[in-house]
């Protein structure tokens, strides 16, 4: 970019208004850039939280924000909130949540393996 600046300077004749024309050009474009940048990467993980929360359904085993690991029970569309089922066999605890403190939807697999890693530890 130096060079950039050096070459524009040389053909410029030398003048100092010109150089700093191109600098300010420069800079202008690099700050464009990274706000049109980091505009665009808010706009996708925004539309993948809305996609993944669209999906959610009763059996889904999820985490919360908070990091509250438990098992969809009932969706309630009116509210947005969703009532999830924690704990083990012997103490079991029903929340209500926000579809918004959903942070990740885990496969079938991950909780059937926690059920079978609890069961051997008891």
């Amino acid at each position: 970019m130096l060079n950039f600046l050096l070459m524009a300077e040389e053909t410029s004749g030398g003048g100092i208004g010109t150089t700093n024309i191109v600098i300010l050009v420069v800079f202008a474009l690099l700050i464009v850039f990274m706000i049109v940048s980091s505009i665009m990467q808010n706009r996708k993980q925004k539309k993948q939280a809305e996609e993944m929360q669209n999906k959610l359904t009763v059996g889904a085993t999820i985490t919360t924000i908070g990091g509250i690991v438990g098992k969809v029970t009932r969706i309630d569309e009116e509210t947005g909130s969703l009532f999830i089922e924690t704990g083990d066999e012997t103490d079991k605890h029903i929340l209500q949540i926000i579809k918004n403190a959903v942070y990740s939807v885990h496969a079938d697999k991950v909780s059937d393996e926690y059920e079978e890693v609890t069961n051997e530890i008891k």
